[in-house]
């Protein structure tokens, strides 16, 4: 059995109607690429499961009690009744685009590194197959938490462990546009797959297009890219390669939330898979075109594509 983790954080998640009413959920952007990896995986002999900390509130707890029931393997959460779970309101407007709005600056998750049992469960991690973080993860930590994740992932790659990074850019998250470089950059040079949103780098880093982007990761260190471009599909590239996979066609866009973080699961999964790129490409696409044609971070697993 191959073993996927990803670590960051889940919040509880409000979420508009279409009377203006908010409905309560939860979402988060690792979270939403474990759990699509725990649905994918189980047809592949891969388990997935999540790094992160919950508060010890009831929404925390009702949290954990879904992610077990919904196959994502818990072993590796922490639970805290220093701080609560943190939370968000999640807004769409006509096109299906969403607008955020987080109260998160006490969320549990950012005790990753703190608690007794954090360097245990972390170094757990050194029997996995596949590790994966998001820029997110970075944000929410203190720098000293920070400097450890990137240790993190050094050590994973010195032990033989695949490190995948998606530099997913909140800026109102971050101190200023350089320190968020700074430290998506020092995660990079231990990476094995990076994925970047081809508008979020080209706002961070001014890269003029996706094939740029793609260009200055494996220049870093990542040795391999997979450049998210929304309707405009994929750049793919290794230092052997750089090819275009086309998105799915004509899809009614409904809720765009977890669209990248689902191609992320598909593409990941399908990499664990020994799939060439193209082939891991197109299946990204195609788990995220099903995600993105119902609301919520979360659809039906029944509705997702086989590999």
């Amino acid at each position: 059995m191959k073993l996927f983790a990803s670590i960051g954080e889940c919040m509880v998640q409000m979420l508009q109607q279409p009377d203006g009413r908010y409905i309560r959920n939860y979402a988060g952007d690792t979270h939403s690429a474990a759990q699509y990896m725990a649905w994918l995986g189980k047809h592949h002999d891969i388990q997935s499961g999540y790094v992160s900390v919950l508060g010890r509130d009831k929404f925390g707890t009702q949290i954990l009690t879904d992610w077990k029931d919904n196959g994502l393997d818990t072993s590796l959460v922490m639970t805290t009744g220093q701080k609560n779970t943190g939370l968000y309101f999640a807004d769409t407007d006509e096109n299906g685009i969403r607008d955020y709005t987080y109260y998160r600056s006490d969320s549990a998750a950012r005790l990753l590194f703190r608690l007794p049992e954090s360097a245990a469960i972390l170094s757990n991690l050194m029997n996995y197959t596949m590790i994966h973080a998001s820029a997110i993860t970075l944000m929410i930590l203190e720098d000293s938490d920070k400097e450890k994740l990137v240790n993190l992932f050094e050590s994973a790659q010195e032990h033989g462990i695949k490190t995948a990074f998606d530099t997913n850019y909140r800026p109102s998250g971050w101190p200023s546009a350089a320190k968020a470089k700074e430290w998506i950059d020092a995660i990079l040079r231990h990476t094995d797959i990076a994925l970047p949103t081809d508008d979020e780098n080209a706002d961070l880093y001014g890269d003029k297009s996706p094939e740029d982007t793609a260009k200055r990761i494996l220049k870093i260190g990542a040795t391999e890219v997979a450049v998210k471009c929304g309707p405009n599909g994929c750049i793919l590239a290794n230092e052997k390669e750089q090819i275009h996979v086309a998105s799915v066609p004509d899809i009614q866009v409904v809720d765009t939330t977890a669209a990248g973080d689902s191609f992320t699961a598909g593409y990941l999964l399908a990499r664990l898979c020994d799939k060439p790129l193209h082939e891991a490409g197109a299946f990204g696409h195609n788990v995220a075109a099903q995600v993105i044609q119902h609301q919520g971070a979360l659809i039906d697993p029944a509705l997702l594509p086989k590999l």
